[in-house]
């Protein structure tokens, strides 16, 4: 049966879930917004569009700064187009994100073998 005692302590539950709900709410947008750019850079990618691919990834950076990988995305694009100054800078944030990644030491490479010290 019901016990009233346990009356608040659910109550708090029930609100903190739908607090839960709002903020995933809220985040979905960004997060749809940021898959879609995402598909359309890759498009960029293989049709040798890459200003706009890294438009769009830039865009994604925007949206989701807490999302890493992106610069490794950036990264590609810049590379592709020739902006290998925006692509070390995107491989440094990237290692300053996330150091000791699985492929933090492949970054690292491809920095020295862009002839910039390793960071």
């Amino acid at each position: 049966g019901y016990d009233e005692a346990r009356r608040d302590e659910l109550y708090a539950g029930v609100r903190q879930a739908f607090a839960d709900a709002a903020r995933a709410s809220a985040a979905d947008p960004a997060v749809a917004e940021a898959r879609r750019l995402h598909d359309q850079a890759c498009s960029f990618m293989r049709e040798g569009k890459f200003g706009y691919a890294l438009i769009y990834q830039e865009r994604i950076r925007e949206l989701l700064p807490d999302y890493h990988s992106v610069h490794l995305r950036i990264a590609e694009a810049a590379l592709a187009g020739g902006q290998h100054q925006l692509a070390l800078e995107s491989l440094t944030r990237y290692l300053a994100a996330k150091p000791r990644n699985y492929d933090s030491e492949a970054v690292r490479q491809m920095i020295a073998g862009l002839g910039e010290p390793l960071p």
